[in-house]
C-alpha cells in the first residue's frame, strides 16, 4: 500500500510525502490518490481522522506596542501565534489517547525559542493552552476555548542591532506536526519624536532582572571582546 501511495503522489505531482502535506491536500485531492481502492466508508473514516489532527499555522513577530519601530530603550514584545486551521473559532483541540496510553488527555504544545545561528542555545521555554485571553489582562487565560494560542515574551534588550531567533512549536501528542519559524528584527538606538510611554507593571517586571535573552546577548558581547583578532 505504501508503494502504491508514493507512486500515486508522483502521478499527481505531489513531491512531499509528509503527513502534514497529505492533511493539507483537501478531501477532493486525497480522494484522487486511489487509497483503499476507492472504498467510500474507509475514505470517510480517513477524513474524520484528518479533521482531528493538529493542522496549525504559526507566526512570530517582534514589536513595541503602540510604536512603528523598536529602539534599545523599549520593552520589546516577542509574540508567537499558533492557530488550528481545521477548527472553527471558539473550539479548542480535544482529547487524545492511544493503545499504549488508553486514557483521555488534553493535547499540550511547547514553544522553544533558540538563537538562530546554532539553534541550540535555548532562550525561552513555554507550555501553552488554547484558551482565550482576558481583554484587560492579556497574560491570563479565560475558561473559553479557542482555536488559537498566543505566547508573549516581554524584554528590554538594551542593545541596538539586528537580531535573529528560531522558534520551535512542538506537539506532545502527535509526531510529524511540529512547526518552526524564524524571527528577525532590527532595534534602533533612538527614534526622533518618540514619546516615552508609561510602562505597565508587567513591562516593568520584564525590565528588571536579567532574562535568558539578556544573558545570551551579554554572553555574545563577552565572547566578542575576549576573542583574538587573529582568530577572528
Amino acid at each position: 500500500m505504501v508503494k502504491n501511495y508514493k507512486k500515486s503522489l508522483r502521478d499527481n505531482n505531489i513531491l512531499d510525502s509528509s503527513i502534514y502535506t497529505f492533511c493539507n491536500l483537501g478531501s477532493e485531492k486525497r480522494s484522487q490518490l486511489g487509497l483503499y481502492n476507492g472504498d467510500k466508508a474507509q475514505l470517510e473514516q480517513l477524513e474524520k481522522i484528518v479533521r482531528s489532527l493538529p493542522i496549525v499555522e504559526v507566526k512570530a513577530e517582534a514589536l513595541c506596542e503602540g510604536e512603528k519601530s523598536i529602539t534599545m530603550t523599549d520593552v520589546i514584545t516577542l509574540r508567537f501565534t499558533v492557530k488550528y486551521t481545521n477548527l472553527p473559532e471558539g473550539q479548542a483541540p480535544g482529547y487524545v489517547h492511544s493503545d499504549v496510553f488508553p486514557f483521555l488527555k488534553r493535547q499540550k504544545w511547547y514553544l522553544i525559542v533558540t538563537d538562530a545561528m546554532t539553534k541550540e542555545q535555548v532562550v525561552s521555554f513555554n507550555q501553552f493552552s488554547f484558551k482565550k485571553k482576558k481583554v484587560n489582562k492579556p497574560e491570563e487565560d479565560t475558561n473559553e476555548d479557542s482555536n488559537e494560542a498566543v505566547v508573549t515574551i516581554k524584554q528590554r534588550f538594551g542593545k541596538a542591532g539586528n537580531f535573529a531567533f528560531h522558534a520551535f512549536f512542538l506537539s506532545d501528542s502527535y509526531i510529524g506536526f511540529d512547526k518552526e519559524v524564524e524571527l528577525k528584527f532590527s532595534v534602533k538606538e533612538v527614534e526622533e519624536d518618540r514619546v516615552v510611554p508609561e510602562y505597565s507593571a508587567e513591562d516593568l517586571d520584564a525590565i528588571n532582572g536579567p532574562s535568558m535573552i539578556e544573558q545570551m546577548l551579554a554572553g555574545e558581547t563577552t565572547k566578542d571582546e575576549d576573542s583574538d583578532p587573529e582568530e577572528d
